[in-house]
C-alpha cells in the first residue's frame, strides 16, 4: 500500500494489502521481479512521486522480461542463511540477472564471497546495480572513508 491512506502520512511505508508486510518499494521491486512481478499496493492511494517509482518498476520489468521468462533459475544453495538470492541465467550465458536480499543480520560481520554459479567462468562480465525504483539498504556495512 502506498504511503497517503485516509489522509495519513506515516513515517514508514504501510503494510501490503495482502501479505501485511512492510517492505519498501525497492524491496517489493527487486522480489517481484522475479517472481509474479507484483508489488501489492493499492495504486489508488499513492502520491506522484510513489507512482513514479511504480512506472520505473514496470519500465524495468519489461526491459527483463525475456530473460526473466526464458533463463535458468537459480538459487544457489552455500550463502549466508540470512540471505535470499536468487539468480535468473540467460541459456547462452550472456547476461543474467541477481537479487540478493537480506532478510536478517549476516551470521558473520564480514559476509563470504557470494559466488554467482551458471555463469561462464570463461567471460568478463559487467555488475550493475539497479537503483531505478529505489537504492538498496545495506543498513549493517560500515561505510568506506
Amino acid at each position: 500500500m502506498c504511503s497517503r491512506q485516509r489522509g495519513r502520512r506515516p513515517h514508514r511505508p504501510l503494510p501490503a494489502h495482502s501479505s501485511h508486510r512492510v517492505t519498501d518499494l525497492s524491496f517489493r521491486a527487486a522480489v517481484g521481479l522475479q517472481g509474479h512481478a507484483g508489488l501489492e499496493w493499492d495504486l489508488l492511494g499513492c502520491d506522484d512521486a510513489e507512482l513514479k517509482s511504480v512506472r520505473a518498476y514496470g519500465a524495468l520489468y519489461r526491459e527483463l522480461r525475456d530473460l526473466l521468462h526464458s533463463g535458468t533459475v537459480i538459487h544457489p544453495d552455500d550463502v549466508d542463511p540470512a540471505l535470499r538470492v536468487r539468480g535468473v541465467v540467460a541459456h547462452d550465458r550472456s547476461q543474467a540477472l541477481w537479487t540478493v536480499a537480506a532478510v536478517a543480520q549476516p551470521e558473520e560481520s564480514l559476509a563470504d564471497r557470494l559466488r554467482l554459479p551458471g555463469l561462464d567462468p570463461d567471460r568478463r562480465y559487467t555488475v550493475q546495480v539497479r537503483n531505478d525504483v529505489g537504492a538498496p539498504r545495506i543498513e549493517w556495512a560500515p561505510r568506506a572513508g
